[in-house]
Order: structure tokens, then sequence, then C-alpha cells
């Protein structure tokens, strides 16, 4: 027969004659159709998988799909058969697909909190982890759903499987289907996942168990009339959804699969069983293979757990026998060279242990409790010896990979003999997927192997393992275009092949007319074929699956291996057809966010070409977790190891460099300076930007020039008189390493330079106690000078100056700096007033004032003599004159604060002209505009500019206030019958009679300094505005305010000669003091002072908002 005869379709049959063609197992088929219709509809919904092929049996007529109707299958009783084992297949192969997504979202369960502590436990579950069991529970009932559509297809296949051997169909093959057993082993590998991901999350199932706990707890003080957990119906689907999910969480997923399968199957000493040995006994032949059979085939050690699985479900099933126990002791055999397989993360499958908790019979039958009980140290001796031949064996991996990617084809294919071309792509493709296999099985194996067993990892083996990583992100982007281009006309040389093989197939057939059905076989495979190379890429994979059913039932020979004969060419052309795809799944390291604990290591000790391909092989694990803490978490670990690893050694190695430089310019040193710059560091900055996710890059020079941008700047502000080394060394760097770092803008220096804000912050308990401050000028001058030459003042010019070299973030630290001088002082007044002899005094002025309007200068006399003879402090100051210091000092820091506040409004003032008067929002209008990324971030800065600028003139920096209401909530919990410190506004008087007394001092000390220069001691006052603006900040925390206006203290005050006590303060504290020469003058002078001073505590009051008394708290 011509080729055209194989790779067409016959012409479809009369429909009538169909009907007529229904054979074995229509009948039984249709007695459980509706059974199954009903589920398989429901899980498919809640799965969210495409339409569901009804459940059926072989030979039975349902309408098709598009892809089943392209090829023909149901126009003859073995494209009938085909078609529904390729639709089962395809059912399982959707629920194959569904696994990833579960296995990534119970395997990052708690990894965002970072390791296990040893003091957690069952009963302290951090809230977290419950948090995270109830964003789980959809996951767990999708999970079920899927275990039990797994259970329903595995039951259906088997159905199938059996059929078809006892059907009477003459002509086909009684050999195994390889391809639909392979894909049940597929299949029954989903519940062995489950339960390996849920058994190695210890800390998801504690916390499932204390979720349940709480849930239970709370359901049953809801049936108690308690209103904690109502009985609303999702309360009730919640508590049964728990207990339904209890199952799955004890790990017994594929025990209960097993049950269930067996139980509905019932088929003990079935026919069957003895092709079913016979695929379990080549597959075990094929597991014991090394080298080019196994690799042609690209066999991994996980499928090793497929056919496993097919065979501990077919034991349950069927019945033991001598066979199976003699294929186990064989088994055991293999298992011994490989003790552990990688199935997901760092979750391992061991045969031994498969074997012992599914078929203890079977095991014990074949002598091997005893062997199983030294498995232990099987696998921690197996860790300890791949110590020593990892690195020579990554080594070879590395001249091959080397060797591989200069053999890639490079040359145009015009001129080229394009069978030479074939041969070597053919060579090229199936090298590098064996190299991506080999590679990714050892360094998983090695990795994984080390951690399950907690044997440490030497740290000379680090760099083999990153080694490895290096190697497989090199080999996955190695392909060029050109090997793609001949990949494609691979396939069709190959499918040419195949066809060849098909038309001497269908030769050696031309004698047996006695059945049509390994023609029809043939033709099905050869209009498969067809298919495939026109690119159908939706079907491709049923395509491949109708092929490889069909060639199974008309082809394949009980002593052909597994590459060999038409099917073995049927294989490596679905090889072909997606090498792409399958170097990519083999390339992909998302596996090693399980081993991210060595990611600082891999990165700190690394040279700079293999960091990027070391990276992106660390940053995959990102494009397959699911959003949520975990993948958040393992993003900032990621820049931190990032950021300590590589970023801060090259912004030292830099700046060191810089300074070398710089430092041996300044000096005029040719010897000393510094050589070419580091290759190293040229080489790191010249790398590209490496890439995160699609949203997030790292580029290596914009992250060193921010770093050291900023670096630059908070030294310079430090150390103004640095600033220009610091300018040279930007300089420097644009110029040796091309590096644009931002001018800080920091003024070198001022006229209007004075005292540094940060100085005044440092010692601003000499500022309150050495300079007197002016209300309404706002300026500092030095009081406690003792005839120097200078005379220091802090004047608000002085201030802006210095908050723009610093920043505006010293505002807020000088006002923390001021939070804690004023509690102390506050302290000091509070411990005065609480002094028994003062607040029985205070008390009897309180008495005297029931019934008068007024506080008079005579009792204010009187009172301030009387607390005069209480004592003195060590200087010999009383301690009335002792407590106005006091009050003055708080004052001199608060009229600091309102200075630098002053300071900062002037500071930004000239900004105030580029604002938007129209109130529009920059960021919110580029939105609108759909602007670029650029600018957005753009207008993103300079609407943070604009509310920083509008900030500083709002009332929420008013920092007196603030301050005010600091210690006002602070003194709020004690009642105002207690406090002494209510009596402080009857104290006030008697205060300002001892300042008024300090003040005319201290001016008559400034005039006598302007005529004598020497011999003059004390305090030289101008202004003393700091005790005005203590007074009001004291009353203002003791809510006194109105009690104070209530003596009307200074208004009509008349002083009689009697009460002109002059000098009694410095008399007392054994300072010269001068007095007037008439009463009359020392009057005068008194009340003018107090006039000033009565209008300064009104001012000073207005600074801390309005009047409030003790009942407004």
């Amino acid at each position: 027969m011509a080729a055209a005869d194989v790779l067409s379709p016959p012409s479809p049959p009369d429909l009538e004659v169909l009907e007529d063609e229904r054979v074995l197992g229509a009948s039984t088929a249709d007695q459980v159709l509706e059974r199954w219709h009903g589920f398989m509809a429901e899980t498919s919904k809640l799965l969210q998988l495409d339409e569901p092929l009804r459940w059926r049996l072989p030979l039975q007529h349902v309408v098709t799909k598009d892809w089943s109707s392209q090829l023909g299958l149901s126009f003859s009783p073995v494209g009938r058969v085909v078609h529904s084992l390729a639709a089962s297949v395809e059912q399982a192969r959707n629920c194959v697909d569904m696994g990833p997504k579960l296995y990534h979202a119970l395997a990052v369960f708690g990894e965002a909190l970072g390791p296990e502590s040893p003091e957690e436990d069952s009963l302290q579950t951090p809230s977290e982890l419950l948090v995270e069991v109830a964003e789980l529970l959809p996951t767990l009932r999708q999970a079920r759903h899927l275990l039990r559509r797994v259970e329903a297809v595995a039951e259906n296949l088997l159905r199938q499987l059996s059929q078809t051997y006892t059907m009477a169909m003459p002509g086909l093959v009684r050999q195994p289907l390889r391809v639909v057993l392979d894909v049940l082993g597929e299949l029954l590998a989903v519940p062995v996942f489950l339960d390996g991901l849920i058994l190695e999350n210890a800390r998801l199932r504690r916390a499932f168990t204390s979720y349940n706990w709480i849930v239970e707890k709370a359901g049953a003080k809801a049936g108690g009339g308690s209103a904690s957990l109502p009985d609303l119906p999702e309360a009730t689907a919640l508590l049964r959804e728990l207990q339904e999910a209890q199952p799955l969480l004890r790990g017994d997923a594929f025990q209960m699969c097993l049950a269930n399968v067996a139980q509905a199957l019932n088929m003990r000493g079935h026919a069957f069983r003895e092709q079913l040995s016979s695929y379990f006994r080549g597959r075990m032949e094929e597991s014991e293979l090394r080298g080019a059979v196994a690799t042609s085939q690209l066999w991994q050690p996980a499928e090793v757990l497929s056919w496993v699985n097919t065979y501990v479900l077919c034991v349950r099933s069927f019945g033991k026998g001598r066979e199976e126990v003699k294929l186990l002791q064989e088994l055991w055999k293999m298992h011994k060279k490989t003790p552990v397989v990688v199935l997901f993360g760092r979750v391992v499958w061991c045969m031994g242990d498969f074997l012992k908790s599914y078929l203890p019979d079977v095991v014990a039958e074949a002598k091997l409790l005893k062997e199983l009980e030294e498995l232990g140290s099987l696998r921690l001796s197996q860790a300890k010896q791949l110590d020593s031949g990892f690195a020579a064996e990554m080594q070879g991996y590395r001249a091959r990979c080397a060797a591989w990617m200069a053999s890639l084809p490079q040359q145009k294919l015009e001129g080229a003999p394009i069978s030479e071309s074939l041969r070597k792509a053919h060579a090229a493709i199936f090298e590098g997927l064996t190299l991506a296999l080999r590679i990714r099985t050892s360094l998983e194996e090695y990795l994984v192997l080390h951690v399950h067993e907690g044997v440490p990892v030497p740290r000379a083996a680090l760099q083999t393992v990153a080694l490895g990583f290096q190697l497989l992100k090199l080999l996955e982007a190695s392909p060029n275009w050109r090997l793609q281009e001949l990949g494609q006309l691979l396939q069709q040389h190959c499918a040419l092949k195949l066809q060849k093989d098909l038309q001497e197939v269908r030769a050696k057939l031309k004698p047996q007319r006695a059945s049509e059905a390994p023609s029809d076989a043939l033709r099905l495979c050869g209009e498969a074929l067809r298919r495939i190379l026109a690119g159908e890429q939706n079907a491709s994979r049923a395509f491949f699956d109708v092929g490889g059913i069909a060639l199974a039932l008309c082809c394949s020979g009980r002593s052909e291996s597994a590459s060999a004969g038409v099917g073995g060419r049927w294989r490596e052309l679905r090889i072909v057809s997606q090498w792409q795809e399958q170097l990519r799944s083999l390339c992909d390291t998302s596996w090693c966010y399980w081993m991210r604990d060595l990611l600082p290591t891999l990165l700190s000790d690394l040279r700079v070409p293999s960091l990027p391909p070391l990276f992106a092989a660390l940053a995959q694990p990102l494009e397959n977790l699911p959003e949520g803490r975990a993948r958040q978490a393992f993003l900032k670990e990621l820049r931190r190891a990032l950021e300590e690893s590589i970023v801060q050694p090259l912004c030292a190695k830099l700046e060191e460099d810089l300074r070398l430089l710089v430092h041996a310019t300044m000096q005029g040193t040719r010897e000393a300076l510094p050589l070419a710059p580091p290759e190293e560091v040229l080489a790191l900055l010249r790398l590209r930007p490496l890439r995160l996710t699609d949203a997030d890059v790292v580029d290596l020079k914009d992250q060193v020039e921010l770093r050291l941008s900023r670096h630059f700047y908070d030294l310079a502000a430090l150390a103004p008189q640095d600033a220009e080394a610091y300018v040279r060394m930007r300089e420097q760097a644009f110029h040796r390493y091309g590096l644009n770092l931002v001018d800080g803008g920091l003024p070198a220096g001022s006229l209007a330079q004075g005292l540094d804000v940060i100085d005044v912050m440092r010692n601003v308990h000499l500022l309150a106690t050495q300079y007197s401050y002016s209300l309404h000028q706002q300026f500092f001058t030095q009081a406690a000078n003792q005839g120097d030459a200078k005379l220091r003042t802090i004047t608000v010019e002085h201030l802006t100056a210095s908050i723009r070299v610093h920043g505006y973030g010293v505002i807020n630290t000088a006002v923390n700096y001021s939070v804690g001088f004023l509690k102390k002082k506050l302290e000091v007044v509070a411990e005065f007033l609480a002094d028994e002899s003062v607040k029985s005094r205070l008390l009897a002025e309180r008495q005297w004032m029931e019934g008068r309007s007024t506080y008079t200068w005579a009792r204010a006399v009187e009172t301030a003599k009387f607390i005069r003879r209480l004592g003195a402090t060590r200087d010999g100051i009383t301690f009335l004159d002792k407590l106005r210091q006091v009050l003055t000092q708080i004052g001199n820091s608060l009229g600091y604060v309102r200075m630098v506040r002053t300071a900062g409004m002037r500071s930004m003032a000239n900004a105030l002209e580029y604002l938007e008067v129209t109130g529009e929002e920059l960021f919110t209008a580029a939105e609108e505009a759909q602007l670029v990324t650029s600018s957005m971030e753009a207008a993103q800065l300079a609407e943070q500019g604009r509310r920083s600028v509008r900030r500083c003139f709002e009332a929420s920096t008013d920092h007196l206030n603030l301050l005010a209401e600091v210690f006002v909530k602070a003194l709020s919990n004690q009642t105002s019958q207690a406090r002494s410190t209510q009596l402080f506004h009857l104290l006030v008087p008697c205060l300002c009679c001892a300042f008024l007394d300090a003040l005319l001092n201290g001016q008559a000390v400034l005039a006598k300094r302007a005529t004598a220069t020497t011999g003059v001691r004390g305090e030289a006052l101008l202004a003393d505005d700091g005790f005005s603006v203590g007074v009001a900040f004291v009353l203002r925390v003791f809510a006194l305010e109105r009690s104070f206006q209530s003596l009307h203290w200074g208004a009509n005050t008349e002083i009689h000669d009697q009460d002109l006590t002059t000098g009694q303060a410095r008399q007392a504290a054994g300072v010269p003091f001068f007095e007037e020469s008439k009463t009359d003058d020392r009057r005068s002078k008194l009340l003018t002072e107090l006039g000033r001073l009565s209008a300064n505590l009104e001012a000073a009051s207005a600074l801390f908002g309005g009047t409030r008394s003790s009942a407004d708290r």
C-alpha cells in the first residue's frame, strides 16, 4: 500500500451502520453511565476543567470532540477503542495538570514565618498560621474534589484496559498499553504528592488541629447559647468542611484512593493481571538502565514512582502472587542504589517506606522487613558519599556544556548540507536535554538529600552547587533561532522516517485479510501524524496519545525495548516536537525556594560572570509561587541577600577606592594614588539589570549610585567641613566608574552661619542656662558671659541655614530632644510644689484670696520673703530664685523649638511660588492622562514634595501645642484634689517679684559693662522672655490659666515705699547689685517692667492656645 493510503483517513461509513456495530461492553456501560454523568460534571466545575467526556467503556459510540472527529475515530471499532482510551487519558492528564497549583499552595504554608521555632507547638500556634489555615480551606476543598476525580478516572482506566484485553478484535496485539498505564501511574502520583507535602509540613498539621479545635469550641459555645459563633448555615458548613478535610490532613489520600478503587474493581484473579506483570517487568528493566536508552527517553528518577503506584494499585485490586513477590524483591535491589526520589520541594519519596506502608503483607512474604529497617542509615551514608564525587561530576558536566554550546549551529542553512545539519541538530537537542536532566537530577538529589537527612552541606561544595544552577540557566538560554529552525525541520524528518516504518508495517499486514483492525489502527496513527505536522497545538497532546495507543494496539512486540521499533520512533518524534518545553521544564529551578537558606552564602563568594545565571535560577521561584505572604517574604529575602552579599561590599570597595584617590590628590602624594579601578567592580557595574519578576528588576549600577549618593549626603550633612572632599569623590566616581552621583545641594558655608542646629540640640541644657530669649524678635543672646570679648547670638537666620545643610528631618529630632529636657524640669517644679512648707504657704494664700479680687504687690513681696527664708542651694541661690531659673530654662528650650519651626517655615517659603493654586492632584492628573511609568513616578514625587511644603505651614506642625498636649495627657490620670500642682498659680506673683529683681540687676550689669570691661560680674540681661514662656507653659500643662487670670495680677498694681526691696535675690546669692539713687526711679522701673511682663505672659499664653481651667480637662 502506498504512503497516501496510510496517511489518509478512510471514508466515513453510514451512520445507521454504527448502531449495529455496538458490541462488547456497550450494555454494561449504559447501566453505569447516568451514575457518573453528574459526578464528572460536578468535579469539572469545581476543578475548572473543560466540559467532561462521559464515562464509558471501549466500543461505545458517543458524541466526539473536535480532535476526535478530525481523526475519524467514531467510524470503526478500533477508532472507538482508541478514542475511548485517549479521552480517558486526557481526563487523567487534566487531573495531573491541576496538581502543581495545589502542591505550591500546600508547600509554602507557613514559609513566610521563617524556620520553625522549638517553642512552637499545637498549644502555642501563631495567629498568622491560623489565618493561613482559613485562607487554605478553599485549596483543601479543591484537593478533596481532585482526589475524588482521580479515583473515578483511575477506576475507569483500569476497567477500560481490562475490557480492551478481553474483547474480540482479531489482528490486534495483546500487549500492555504502555501509554495508558504510564498515565495511570502519573494520575496515582497525585495523592502520593499530597500525602508527602502534608506529612512533611508538621506546622500545617498542627495549625489545622488548633484551628479545628477553636472552631469546635466556638461551635459548642454557640450551641449552649453563646453568641461567639451564631447558628448559621455558614458555621455548619465550616464545621462539616473541617471534618471532611481531616483524613486529607492525616496523610491518608493514597490509602483511601487504593481502598476505594480496589473495592470498586474487585477483579482479583483476572487474566489482565498477566499483562500488567509484563508491563511491570519491562519498566523494571528500563529503570535499571543507564546510558543511551534511558537518556533518549528522558526518564527522570520520579518516573519510578509512577509505575510503582500502578503496581501497588494492581496488587491491592487483583491480589498478590508469586510474580508480585518476586518483582518486589527486585525492586528492593534497585532501590538500594537510589534510596530516595525527590518529589516536590524538600519532599522525598522512599520506595522502601512506601511499600512497607501500603503492601505490608507482600513485604513480609518477600522477607524484607529486616532490611527495610536499615533505610535510615542507608540514606545517611548516601548523603555523605555524594560529597566526595559531587564536585568532579559537576566539573564534567561543565566541560560537556561548554562543548555542547560550541557545537550549536551558527551558520545559515543556505549552502549547508541539510542531512549533516539535521544530524547535528538531532545530536545537539538530545545532548542538551540529557545534560539538563542529569544536572537537574544530581543537583536536586544532592541538596534535598542533605536537607532531609540533616547533613550539613560542606562550604567547599557551595561553589559546585552554584555551578549547577548556572549550568541549568545557561542550557536554557543557549539554544538560538537556528537550532529552533532546525528543530522544526528535524520534526518533519522524524515524521518521514516514521511514515516509512509505518509503510513497512503495513506491507507486512497484506497477507492477513482476516481483520481490518490493524489497518484501521495504522490509518489512525497516520492521520494523527499528519495533524501533528500541521501544527495544531491545542490538541497536539491528544494526537500523540491517539497515535501511541494505535501503535501499541498493532505494532508493539513483547521483546521490543522502549526505544526500539515504531513505538520508539513515535516517542522520539514526541520529544523532538516538544524539546523546547522539555528543556524549560528540566531547567526550571523553582524547587530552590526550599533551599533559600543558602542564598547569602551562594551570592557572597561568586565571580562576576556567574552572577546573572545564578541570580536568574534563584529568582525563578517567584514565577510559580502564588500571590501572598510567602511570595512577598521571599522577594524581600532575595533583595536582602543581594544587598548584603553584592551591593554593600561593592559600595564599600568603591568608597574606599575613592577616598584613597581623593586623599592622595588633596595631599599631593602621587605615589599613594591607587592603580586602575578593580576589574571586578567595573564588571559588576557593567552588568545588565537582574530580573526578579516581570515588574521588578535590580540594576546594580543604579543601586550603587543611590546608596553612595545617600551616604555622601549624610556624611556631608554631619561634617560640613568635609563637603569639598565629597564633591571631589563624586567627580572621581563619574570619571573613574561612570557613576552619576546626585549632589545633595548642601551649602558649603553661609555669611549668616552661627551655632549649628545639631550642636544646639545636643547641648540644649547649656542653651537654657546660658542664653536669654527674646519672645517677639526670636533670638537668643548669651547672658552668662564673664567678660569675654565676644557675645554669641542665635537667630532664625542661623537656624535656617543650618536646616538647609542638615535637611528638614532635623526639626523632629530637635523636638524629641526637648521633650526629655522638659520632663526633667517639670519634675523639679512638681517636687518644689510638693514641699510641705511651700504647700502650707500657698494654701494660706488661697485662703487669703477668698473675698478679694486682686492679688497685691505687698502680698507677693511678703510671700517671697517667706519662701526665701526656707533655705538656699549649695551655691547660695535661694530656692525661690532656683525655681525661677528652672522656669526660665523651660521657656528657653520652648523658645528654641519655636525658632526651629520658624526656621523650617522660612527655608520652605521659597518653594511656595511653585505650588499649584488650583488644588488639582498631580498624580491623579497623570493617571487620567495615562502617562508612561517614568512620568507617573515624577508626578508622584512632585506631589509628595508639594504636600511636604504645605505640611510645614499646617497646624499639625505646631510643636509648642503638641508638647503641651503630651504633658497634659501624662498628668490626666491624677485627680485635681490630690495634686499640689494646682496651687502653682498662687506662686507666680512672688516668682514675678524675684524675676523683676533679677532682670533689673541684669540690666544694671549690662550698663556697667559698657563703661567697665573688668570687675563686673553677673548675668548681663537685655531681655529674658524665657521666664514668661516657661510660666505660660506650666500654667497650660497644669490647666491653671483661668485660675491665674482670676488673681488679676499686674492690673492697677500699687507699690508702696516699704515694698521696694532692691536686689534681695542678688544679695542673698552673694552677687553685687546696683541700687537706684531715688526711690521713684526704682518704682517707675518696676511698674514698667511689670507691665511688660504681664504683656509677655499674655503673649506667651497665646502660643499654647486658649485659656483653660482644670475643670476643662
